[in-house]
């Protein structure tokens, strides 16, 4: 609906203009967000890891809806956090209207509900808003798939539903979670191999290729360093490491039941992540500095 909007001013501009406004504008938000929580110098790198994650360049120029789910669900953690949870609902219902992953938001929103109300009275108003009105939202879409599919958030779940068999999604196993290629094709999705496929590295027959894919390896382990100082027990961030939780609850429930991953599921939870990464890349700068300062160079 987005895309037909922008398409029906501006034509094919328009359908490209859609991932690059939103993705532009949930590094806006997301950068709001890490100064409420975040040091300027945490803010700074949380932001850079955002800005030049390469999945996060990818769906900010492709027309998938990635980049417009993410900026509704960091919409809705921005109201969340600032006390305002009737448009943080609102925000929500729209995230769950632009993909089906939207309702994982929905515990992250609950817990910063709960945190930020002063009584009882104001919890449950505050809850009605972060669950009811994202449901009202969504509500005639969930009516359309049942009445035509068989199946309110088809084609996922099938096998609880039994709507319109689609093959790719009937199944249920753990085969998938089993095979090291798996982890191989979320890993890659991240760093802008498309959706993971490890063959689109031998496309071109390139001279010493397995060099190149040695020093991308590399290269990518050590952009990524900073995600294992960065985790610490901090009772202002724990949202942040709900929101992880539930999207990595996405992937799981999408590895069970679709196919071996595609790391565009994962897509707003980097915003989860770059937290992680702001406050890993100052310990490294502030523990080890002349490692962080060639860390920071590279």
């Amino acid at each position: 609906m987005v895309s037909a909007f922008f398409y029906t001013f501006l034509g094919e501009f328009g359908l490209k203009l859609v991932p690059f406004l939103f993705g532009s504008l949930s590094l806006i938000i997301a950068y709001l967000i890490f100064k409420k929580f975040l040091n300027e110098k945490q803010a700074f790198y949380a932001t850079l890891f955002m800005s030049f994650l390469p999945i996060g360049i990818d769906y900010s120029v492709l027309g998938y809806p990635e980049s417009v789910i993410s900026f509704f669900v960091i919409l809705s953690v921005y109201f969340a956090v600032n006390s305002r949870f009737l448009l943080s609902g609102m925000a929500a219902g729209f995230a769950i209207l632009s993909k089906f992953t939207g309702p994982f938001v929905i515990p992250t929103l609950l817990f910063l509900a709960y945190k930020g109300s002063k009584n009882k009275k104001e919890v449950i108003k505050n809850f009605i808003f972060v669950t009811i009105v994202p449901f009202i939202i969504s509500l005639p879409w969930l009516i359309r798939n049942w009445i035509l599919l068989g199946n309110p958030v088809w084609p996922f779940l099938n096998f609880i539903f039994n709507g319109l068999q689609a093959e790719s999604y009937s199944g249920f196993g753990l085969a998938n979670l089993a095979q090291p290629s798996t982890y191989a094709i979320a890993y890659l999705g991240f760093f802008g191999v498309p959706d993971g496929h490890y063959r689109a590295f031998f496309f071109f027959d390139i001279p010493y290729i397995w060099l190149l894919i040695s020093i991308f390896a590399i290269a990518t382990l050590i952009f990524i360093l900073p995600l294992f100082f960065g985790f610490k027990k901090d009772k202002k961030i724990n949202f942040v490491y709900i929101f992880i939780a539930s999207f990595a609850v996405v992937m799981l429930l999408f590895e069970l039941n679709v196919r071996p991953a595609v790391s565009r599921i994962m897509l707003p939870a980097i915003f989860a992540l770059a937290f992680i990464y702001g406050m890993g890349m100052q310990r490294i700068m502030e523990k080890y500095a002349l490692f962080g300062k060639i860390l920071l160079i590279l």
